[in-house]
């Protein structure tokens, strides 16, 4: 999508290196309907902040992108999965949930939910209905989480606050 020759790599470190200079991070798309589903959560009264697996350094620039599509977002939490996993952890996202105690996390990937049994969190699956040859969420335990399958679902869940 990026122009990036992908069998020139060995690993997404070496993926990140090309990204840098075409700055990604900055210039993602929006997917359609989001920016006005999380800004009618903002309108609502809720503080939404992203919390994504990207390496942090490049977490302003995400910041950048988010508000530059026009979200209303002030904050983006950036954990990396490698060096977690070189820690042992399976799932770094998981201490973000805890430590911001927030009210509500979506994402779309099942394996972002591994551990979070027991949160006070709720939890929301994004569910994109992936064909089965190509879905990344087979095999998950979706007992625990809440199905929905558009961001503008997800924001019709919540009463405004404010």
């Amino acid at each position: 999508e990026y122009g990036i020759d992908m069998s020139q790599h060995k690993s997404y470190d070496d993926i990140y290196k090309d990204f840098a200079p075409l700055q990604i991070w900055r210039n993602m798309p929006a997917l359609p309907g989001s920016v006005d589903a999380i800004n009618s959560l903002v309108e609502k009264g809720y503080d939404v902040r992203c919390l994504t697996s990207m390496p942090p350094a490049y977490e302003e620039d995400r910041l950048y992108n988010l508000q530059t599509l026009g979200f209303k977002i002030n904050k983006v939490y950036a954990v990396d999965r490698k060096t977690a996993r070189a820690q042992g952890i399976d799932n770094p996202k998981l201490q973000v949930i805890k430590d911001t105690q927030a009210i509500a996390f979506i994402d779309d990937l099942m394996k972002n939910f591994t551990e979070c049994e027991g949160v006070q969190t709720k939890l929301y699956w994004l569910d994109h209905q992936h064909p089965e040859a190509d879905n990344p969420n087979i095999g998950y335990d979706t007992s625990h989480v809440i199905r929905v399958t558009s961001l503008k679902e997800f924001a019709d869940i919540f009463p405004k606050i404010n």
